[in-house]
């Protein structure tokens, strides 16, 4: 009975160390350059939103942010690289999604169709979310156009291994907000069609949730089977 008290004494104490030494990092956070992760190549849109929302972050945190490009295997080389990093709030993985579909014409992300609507080398139909781009006003909703169903969105958030402390998910979240609301960067972004949005760690989770939901009704209501 002494033994096992001892050694559940000892493993409180263990507990309490590991504790205080994960709050100590925190404390001092970021002491050191932070590497964002981009499963995709560079020079694409979501290689462009790391680059802004590291530049406007950097700032806010008063730390150099770096990219690093881990492409392949569908985003999942970098999203398994990042999830078995150490969780020490150093390494983060920028995240995308979106649906896009064929028939006599594609749904795209705005950044990659601008300039062939430029060029007039395609003529844009409509935008597929729930408002008109800022800098492009004259091209309608899909919804104004009588599609009240339609909601389609390529979208990037910013993601942390698990086990990372609360704190340092939270001071990046603030940072990753500040930064969207940067003027300048809003300008950058907005010129290639891209809306900045920014917003707490809570109203990230929520959005996530959402378009789950939405989204899986979408395949009930369609009959959608994987292929």
């Amino acid at each position: 009975m002494k033994f096992h008290t001892r050694r559940s004494f000892l493993y409180a104490f263990a507990l309490l160390m590991a504790m205080s030494m994960s709050a100590s990092i925190a404390d001092v956070w970021p002491s050191k350059p932070i590497k964002f992760v981009v499963p995709f190549a560079p020079d694409g849109a979501n290689d462009l939103i790391a680059r802004t929302a590291a530049e406007g972050a950097g700032k806010a945190l008063n730390q150099a942010i770096v990219i690093e490009n881990k492409p392949g295997a569908g985003a999942t080389i970098g999203a398994d690289y990042v999830a078995k990093s150490t969780a020490d709030g150093y390494t983060f993985l920028i995240s995308a999604a979106g649906i896009s579909g064929q028939v006599d014409a594609t749904s795209e992300a705005s950044i990659v169709v601008l300039p062939f609507i430029k060029s007039v080398k395609v003529r844009a139909l409509s935008t597929s979310w729930t408002h008109r781009l800022a800098k492009y006003p004259d091209i309608p909703t899909a919804v104004e156009q009588g599609f009240a169903d339609t909601q389609i969105a390529h979208w990037a958030g910013l993601h942390a291994p698990k086990g990372t402390a609360e704190q340092i998910v939270q001071q990046m979240s603030q940072a990753i907000d500040a930064g969207m609301k940067n003027k300048d960067i809003q300008e950058r972004l907005k010129a290639v069609g891209i809306e900045p949005i920014g917003g707490t760690k809570a109203s990230f989770e929520q959005f996530i949730a959402q378009e789950r939901a939405r989204l899986q009704n979408v395949v009930k209501s369609t009959g959608m089977t994987e292929e």
